[in-house]
C-alpha cells in the first residue's frame, strides 16, 4: 500500500474514532456499532473494516484515555510534595480526569466487566500497573519506617482498587462534591497507612528527602 493511501486510512480511522467519542460521550456505556457507523456516516461493514467489532473501538478509546490518564497521575506526583499531599494531589487528579469524561469512564468500564476481567484487556491492565507503582511508592514508606515490607503488595492493590471503586461510585451519585470526596480517601488512606508505620513522620520527612 502506498503512503498516500496509508495516509487516507489513517485519516478515515481517526475520523471514525472522533465519530465514536462523540457517540459515547451522549450514550456512555450503550453506545452501539449502529449509533457509532450513522454519526460517522458510513455503513457498519466499514466499521467492522477498520476495527473489527465493538471491542477494536474500546481498545483503541481506551488506549488514548489511559494514556491521558497515565500522563495525568505522573504528573500528579512530582517531587518536592509531602507523600500526604501527593497522596491527596493523585487521588484529585483521577477524580478529576473521570469527572471530565464521565461516560467515556462508563462505556470503557462497561466493557472492561464484559471481558470477564480479561488481564490482558486495556483497563484491568492498567489498574493492575497502576496498582504495582503504588506497590513501589508503598514499599518505600515501610522500607524508610523499618516496618514489614510484605505488606506493600495486598496494600497497594488494595489502595488502588478501593480508589477505583470509589471513583465508580461517586461518577454515579455525584453526591458532594470533588474536593470532598477526595478528602474522604485521602484522610482514610493515609491515617490507615500512618498507623502501620512505626515512625511516620521520621518516613514522611525521609521519603519527602529521596
Amino acid at each position: 500500500m502506498r503512503k498516500r493511501d496509508l495516509a487516507s486510512r489513517g485519516n478515515r480511522t481517526e475520523e471514525l474514532i472522533e465519530a465514536a467519542i462523540g457517540v459515547i460521550r451522549e450514550d456512555g456505556a450503550a453506545a452501539s456499532m449502529e449509533r457509532i457507523a450513522l454519526a460517522a456516516g458510513v455503513t457498519k461493514p466499514i466499521l467492522y473494516k477498520h476495527f473489527g467489532d465493538k471491542a477494536g473501538i474500546y481498545e483503541t478509546i481506551a488506549a488514548r484515555y489511559l494514556d491521558e490518564l497515565r500522563s495525568e497521575l505522573i504528573k500528579s506526583m512530582r517531587p518536592g510534595a509531602s507523600p500526604a499531599e501527593t497522596l491527596r494531589r493523585t487521588i484529585d487528579t483521577y477524580l478529576a480526569v473521570i469527572e471530565r469524561e464521565p461516560q467515556i469512564y462508563r462505556f470503557l468500564t462497561r466493557e472492561a466487566r464484559l471481558s470477564v476481567s480479561d488481564p490482558g484487556a486495556p483497563v484491568e491492565s492498567f489498574i493492575r500497573q497502576l496498582a504495582g507503582e503504588v506497590t513501589i511508592v508503598i514499599s518505600d514508606g515501610l522500607r524508610a519506617s523499618g516496618a514489614d515490607l510484605g505488606a506493600a503488595e495486598p496494600i497497594g492493590y488494595g489502595i488502588t482498587g478501593m480508589v477505583q471503586l470509589a471513583g465508580d461510585w461517586w461518577i454515579e451519585r455525584q453526591t458532594m462534591s470533588r474536593d470532598r470526596m477526595t478528602d474522604y480517601i485521602t484522610d482514610l488512606i493515609w491515617h490507615g497507612l500512618s498507623a502501620m508505620l512505626p515512625n511516620p513522620e521520621r518516613t514522611a520527612a525521609r521519603l519527602q528527602a529521596g
